[in-house]
């Protein structure tokens, strides 16, 4: 957190403060992150770095080196620290806050989308706190203010069941990052005795192999035949082995002595997806998963059984936790069989190849896909490495239906002609090393487009993925093939619950309290309104934050303000913990500005001055420049030497002199590394 005086703080104090901060003055005060560590290449290191925060006394308006009057570096370190911004999760984003004076009108992204409340009890705090005996704890350790990360703890008397671990992906402002998972380091010390997985998709799955670490490998993962599959394939890369049951809706799993799992079918957009009973001593609890109500569903495919949630309801529901994901949309969801006609009429109008693009789980739209092409005398072929992992899975569990020899391998598909081919691909989001987009900027050993193809994009984009699938989008165009995406026609079906769904369900199921669940804060709030529309009181839907812990006992209930975390742990390389704004700004800034390495060898002549440059500036094209930064280091050697200055002295010195004659050069502020 940086500090100032009561005085108004400026953009140029806040870079000085900054600086202060890289260098690691006097005023630097570290606290260490959470870390895990492991032995293999696939296992995590003990990193040197971890989250850190910078307290500042008075901030001086003018920087030391001469740059804080310059109002061109200021405008570029605020682009600079804007993009951080976006990178750090809303409280992490107050760290950034000048918390004395007026807030600086240069900086409009830094106030946080959540307040950051100072106040708060922290994690070691947090764990002080005795659970009261009898109650049953709910811990969202994420997924409540980001779509992703999904995971959710139930404890009574120091028994933990955990319900789904999933993984987000990162931004493009999160360089070098892998990933964000939850972070569980509440549960230390305490009993976890199973773990339930709703379905296969990866922001529920995605952060087993790391949490699981954490957890024990001995811990029973329960899952359905899709999602245990899944589970052990994606397993094999980790090279740990887990204790993967599998699970159906006959089956009834008694967890230690508080709990009992009922699962139950419901539909979403891969197969074997399911909802929870959980049976407590405070009552009976409905976690969702991700759902929606396919109110004509297609024959043969598994769907929701509203007999059964009125029982539920009629039996007594404590709380129901759901789905929030497309809440704010009005109306009912698609049924699956929707997109079957408008999907046929593109291949029927098709002269040249088709390439389909849509998620690898979708299961049912592959089927309809593989329909399609087979009407149409069609053969398909399945291009990326996600879409081969989940047609092989549905395959084996007779998911997949299609006449025999109508999936073909790319060589066969090669003999065939043009209005004969169909590829099924991975990329319907634009991700960069996916099939369609290497196909589009010519990567691909399989296909290249050509004039005349048809793209199909059957699936709708999401929040963050948009600027890349109109980069697609327009590759594609440059290159005359025609595409058909969700908007232009009914060829996507979401797989989250929209009002009308939300509504119904509560009708079945009549919970007490209402608790909306996974999807971002606007989401939450929409599931909340609904719940309000249906006469439900404030006091009656719990609208929690990411670890903030809600609490059951027999005769009460409360959303209480104890925080089981307030981070989530990041994926860096093969490190686990909390990757700090220190490592993404200096990130940021190598990619935007490069590193100079100036490498100082003491001789009899005198110091020998080495600059090696990458990303920033070609010395070879600025002798003058060169030959300054080399003088200067020289003179500061010299100096340093008669006044026995120490080395981190002498190297601080050095590396701002060098930002400095660079900048006044070049308008450029690369990153300085100093060896001496």
């Amino acid at each position: 957190m940086i500090s100032g005086t009561n005085k108004e703080v400026n953009v140029e104090a806040f870079i000085q403060a900054f600086l202060d901060y890289k260098d690691g003055g006097k005023k630097v005060e570290t606290s260490e992150g959470i870390l895990s560590q492991k032995k293999q290449p696939s296992e995590l290191l003990t990193p040197r770095h971890s989250n850190q925060s910078v307290r500042t006394g008075g901030v001086k308006r003018q920087s030391s080196n001469g740059r804080g009057s310059n109002s061109q570096y200021a405008e570029k370190n605020t682009r600079m620290i804007q993009a951080i911004g976006s990178a750090l999760e809303p409280r992490d984003m107050g760290k950034f806050l000048l918390r004395s004076g007026p807030q600086p009108k240069t900086f409009p992204y830094l106030t946080p989308l959540q307040s950051f409340d100072k106040n708060m009890p922290r994690p070691k705090e947090m764990h002080k706190k005795k659970t009261e005996k009898d109650t049953l704890r709910i811990i969202p350790f994420g997924g409540l203010e980001q779509v992703g990360i999904n995971c959710m703890g139930f404890e009574y008397n120091n028994e933990i069941i955990i319900v789904d671990m999933g993984i987000q992906f990162p931004n493009e402002h999160m360089h070098g990052v892998g990933g964000k998972i939850p972070d569980i380091s509440y549960i230390k010390g305490k009993k976890i005795i199973a773990i339930f997985i709703t379905h296969g998709h990866i922001d529920h799955i995605g952060a087993i192999p790391q949490l699981m670490r954490m957890i024990g490998t001995h811990v029973p993962i329960y899952a359905s035949a899709m999602a245990a599959e899944l589970i052990e394939g994606r397993q094999k890369d980790f090279k740990m082995p887990l204790n993967v049951r599998r699970m159906t809706t006959s089956t009834i799993i008694t967890a230690g002595t508080h709990f009992l799992i009922e699962p139950f079918t419901v539909d979403h957009s891969i197969p074997d997806s399911y909802g929870l009973r959980i049976h407590t001593p405070v009552g009976k609890f409905i976690h969702t998963g991700d759902w929606k109500f396919d109110n004509d569903p297609r024959e043969g495919v598994p769907t929701t059984d509203h007999d059964l949630l009125k029982k539920f309801g009629r039996e007594g529901v404590r709380a129901l936790l759901s789905d929030s994901t497309n809440a704010h949309m009005t109306g009912s969801s698609m049924a699956e069989k929707t997109v079957i006609e408008p999907l046929e009429n593109i291949f029927a109008q098709a002269k040249g190849r088709i390439f389909t693009g849509t998620f690898s789980s979708l299961i049912g739209r592959l089927n309809i896909i593989i329909a399609a092409a087979q009407k149409n005398g069609r053969k398909v072929c399945f291009l990326g490495r996600g879409m081969q992992t989940y047609v092989g899975i549905a395959q084996k569990l007779g998911y997949l239906k299609m006449a025999p020899g109508v999936i073909i391998e790319k060589d066969e598909m090669d003999k065939l002609p043009d209005n004969q081919q169909c590829f099924c691909c991975t990329g319907a989001q634009g991700e960069r090393y996916a099939a369609l987009m290497r196909i589009s900027v010519g990567e691909s050993r399989d296909a290249e487009f050509r004039d005349g193809d048809t793209v199909v994009l059957s699936a709708s984009v999401i929040p963050g993925n948009e600027r890349k699938l109109q980069d697609l989008m327009d590759l594609l165009a440059e290159q005359q093939v025609h595409v058909h995406h969700y908007r232009q026609s009914k060829i996507h079906s979401g797989g989250h619950a929209q009002e009308e769904d939300v509504k119904q369900m509560i009708t079945e199921i009549q919970p007490e309290v209402f608790i909306p669940i996974y999807g971002q804060r606007f989401m939450l709030h929409a599931n909340k309104r609904i719940a309000q529309s249906m006469g439900y009181k404030d006091k009656d839907i719990f609208v929690a934050k990411n670890g903030q812990i809600m609490e059951f006992t027999k005769d009460a209930q409360k959303l209480t303000n104890i925080f089981a975390s307030h981070r989530i742990t990041t994926i860096d390389g093969n490190m686990v913990g909390f990757t700090g704004e220190r490592e993404f700004l200096e990130r940021y800034q190598m990619m935007q500005e490069g590193v100079i390495v100036i490498n100082v060898t003491p001789s009899k002549t005198g110091p020998k001055v080495h600059i090696i440059s990458h990303g920033c500036v070609d010395f070879s094209a600025l002798p003058d420049l060169r030959k300054l930064i080399i003088t200067e280091v020289i003179e500061l050697y010299k100096h340093s030497r008669k006044i026995n200055r120490s080395r981190d002295e002498y190297n601080k010195l050095i590396r701002r002199k060098v930002q400095y004659l660079v900048w006044k050069t070049l308008a450029k502020e690369p990153v300085v590394i100093v060896a001496s």
